[in-house]
């Protein structure tokens, strides 16, 4: 059986999922050894009540008023990442979808929040997720923000591109550190 690795990341427009919502939604698909070229995406999306946004996330995300009003809506994201998702699962025979989240109960929270997890397979994505968090802390890691265990475990290469507080660029830097995690526990 082959392991497809899925690594998400959300962007917000505060801290709490019971009044914030999505403004970003990114994603990486990714095995043990390799991401899939052209898949990190992402997607910004349009938040229904803007005025709920705090000023703080709004500039920590570098959202404006502008980037926001020309988003997505969130259901149609979600019929497309599902989409994408299955079209992943059936290419590759004999194939588990895993989903990797760096900070899982944050980013899980506001995919419940949301409603949007209503299909099967998105309803899978949010029931059992790896996360970078744990597995660092399982292999040792003291300091584990993104932005730390990434200093700390990749290649300064693999960080040039990283645009922080990005969805899709932190889902793929989260598809990297799980690459490198669940590499060095197996060898211990």
């Amino acid at each position: 059986m082959t392991d497809l690795f899925v690594a998400i990341d959300v962007e917000t427009t505060g801290l709490d999922p019971a009044q914030h919502e999505i403004c970003q939604f990114g994603y990486t698909i990714f095995t043990r050894e390799t991401i899939f070229a052209n898949t990190a995406h992402d997607v910004y999306v349009s938040p229904h009540a803007r005025s709920k946004a705090q000023p703080k996330a709004l500039e920590v995300n570098g959202f404006t008023a502008e980037r926001m009003s020309h988003g997505v809506p969130l259901e149609v994201v979600a019929a497309r990442f599902e989409t994408e998702m299955m079209r992943m699962r059936d290419r590759i025979d004999d194939c588990r979808l895993n989903a990797v989240y760096h900070n899982a109960s944050f980013d899980v929270a506001f995919l419940k929040a949301s409603g949007w997890m209503k299909g099967k397979l998105l309803e899978w994505f949010v029931r059992r997720p790896l996360d970078t968090v744990t597995m660092g802390w399982m292999c040792g890691a003291r300091e584990l923000s993104l932005e730390n265990l990434a200093t700390d475990l990749l290649n300064p290469r693999e960080m040039q591109e990283w645009k922080k507080h990005d969805a899709g660029s932190d889902s793929y830097v989260t598809a990297l550190l799980a690459m490198k995690l669940m590499n060095f526990s197996k060898r211990e």
